[in-house]
């Protein structure tokens, strides 16, 4: 749909300079677009900017108006220049148009040859063809038409082969060598490998970071790099993004990577396990180092999901191997941490559902439950250690539970069995789990209930679990109002706030 400029425009010029039926005036009439040119030549820049505005809107059906935009982009003033190029921008070309493009890289107009290099950017591979000429421009005098150039270059990609040479003669130009670094990484030009581990490990702050980005567009092929950029996640310089470009290297990073993980610098270790990480089974030879390396490991949960990633057995195996069972225990945490955060650890904390440890047994609960909804292929593990002989134990299950949402009637009926025990730490412990379940939990209601009669019941608590229920907990509203006075005035109000939200909900009349 056309903008109200436009239209506006449009209708104006229509009337002004063409009489008669405005209706018949279509949005590519030439007379329309021969207005709209003589207007790109008004003294007024604001006339002109407001032109381009409705060229823009016409979008293809002004086509024919493209250069005298392209001569835009060079006018005495700023705003008119930026409007032009997002005309330019805007306008798609097509492959039909390449042979057009190819001889107006060689016209003398400054102008055409520019808005050539801008649209053959667009293009991507289907330009191969014009990678000669473009490379001619690379060390053009004139700044603009050398980076669009090279942006043209790393948009055609691979093909570009041919202007490898010209472009490592860019990097030496005073305003297109970022540009000439960029296109390299895009034509993956292993040539360009030395040239740019010199510009990644040098003083251009900003080039090095177009070099370690284009490092990492190469991949493998960038392995001569990798001790210098080992080096430069050891001194802290650029080291996140020299990690990326170690991590895209792949295997024949992986010494570097070891060495780095199993240092003494911990913001060091920290990257490299993480790269390791990301490389996966891969990285499968550093798995007896980094086990080694655990005891006294200055980032055990950084390394626990390192190994997780790369060799799951390996977790177990460190896992076994610890003669104390703090040492265990604080690994199992880790692992649930992990699941926090995407990491899979989930399968190992299933097999510790039945650890003949207690406190691994729980924690392993625990952690699945922290996991959240994303950890509900756990369930049928879960669920029997809620018959679990320890009782710190069962409470735990309770948790982990909770923490997986809806779970069967049967479930929801034993959790809330323990809103019977007189231990006020337990009642809490379910009511926590239950209040996880919104109306799943609406077996519940009469346990909540008693619990709301109790003088040292967990009135509010109790309260918030019924309203996530929803209509279903309404038999609950006259044990709601009978404690309100038990409680204290600032949970008073927020208990009349609950009993108004789930008489809504249930359709209720409160005077009833």
């Amino acid at each position: 749909m056309r903008s109200r400029l436009t239209l506006l425009l449009a209708f104006t010029l229509a009337v002004t300079q063409f009489p008669g039926d405005v209706s018949a005036l279509q949005p590519a009439d030439p007379a329309l677009l021969g207005a709209l040119k003589g207007r790109l030549a008004s003294p007024d820049a604001r006339v002109r900017t407001e032109a381009l505005a409705a060229i823009l809107e016409l979008g293809e059906a002004a086509r024919p108006l493209h250069g005298t935009v392209l001569e835009a982009t060079h006018d005495r003033d700023l705003t008119v220049r930026a409007a032009a190029f997002r005309v330019i921008e805007a306008m798609e070309p097509s492959a039909s148009q390449l042979p057009a493009l190819l001889m107006r890289l060689e016209a003398d107009n400054y102008n055409e040859r520019f808005g050539a290099v801008l649209t053959l950017r667009k293009l991507g591979p289907l330009a191969a063809e014009a990678t000669p000429l473009l490379a001619e421009m690379l060390s053009s005098r004139e700044g603009m038409l050398a980076i669009a150039a090279a942006e043209a270059l790393e948009s055609i990609g691979p093909d570009a082969a041919p202007a490898v040479p010209a472009l490592l003669a860019a990097l030496d130009h005073p305003r297109a060598s970022d540009q000439a670094i960029e296109a390299l990484g895009g034509i993956r030009a292993v040539e360009a490998v030395p040239a740019l581990t010199a510009i990644a490990t040098g003083k251009r702050e900003g080039s090095s970071l177009y070099a370690l980005r284009a490092l990492a567009r190469l991949g493998p092929a960038a392995a001569p790099a990798a001790a210098e950029l080992a080096t430069m996640v050891r001194e802290d310089r650029r080291d996140d993004d020299a990690m990326e470009a170690l991590v895209a290297i792949g295997s024949e990073a992986i010494p570097h990577l070891k060495e780095l993980a199993t240092g003494s610098d911990t913001r060091v270790q920290r990257l490299a396990l993480e790269g390791l990480g990301q490389l996966g089974p891969a990285a499968s030879t550093v798995v007896p180092a980094l086990i080694e390396s655990y005891t006294g490991h200055s980032n055990p949960p950084v390394l626990l999901s390192a190994l997780v990633r790369i060799d799951r057995d390996a977790v177990a195996t460190l896992l076994a191997a610890q003669d104390h069972r703090k040492a265990r225990v604080r690994m199992v945490e880790s692992l649930a941490r992990m699941g926090l955060k995407g990491v899979d650890g989930l399968p190992l904390l299933v097999d510790l559902l039945d650890d003949p440890d207690d406190y691994l047994r729980s924690e392993a609960a625990r952690g699945i439950g922290r996991m959240g909804p994303a950890a509900v292929s756990a369930h049928d593990r879960l669920a029997p250690l809620l018959d679990d002989p320890v009782e710190f134990v069962r409470l735990s299950a309770v948790k982990g539970l909770g923490g997986l949402g809806p779970i069967s009637t049967t479930e929801v009926d034993r959790i809330a069995a323990l809103l019977e025990v007189e231990d006020r730490h337990t009642r809490k412990v379910a009511i926590e789990a239950l209040g996880r379940m919104g109306p799943a939990a609406a077996a519940a209601v009469p346990a909540l209930i008693g619990e709301l009669q109790r003088t040292d019941g967990h009135c509010l608590e109790t309260a918030r679990v019924l309203q996530g229920i929803g209509p279903a907990a309404k038999p609950a509203l006259k044990a709601l109002r009978k404690a309100m006075p038990r409680v204290a005035s600032w949970e008073r109000a927020a208990l009349a706030d609950i009993v108004r939200k789930i008489e809504a909900a249930a359709g209720t009349d409160p005077a009833h």
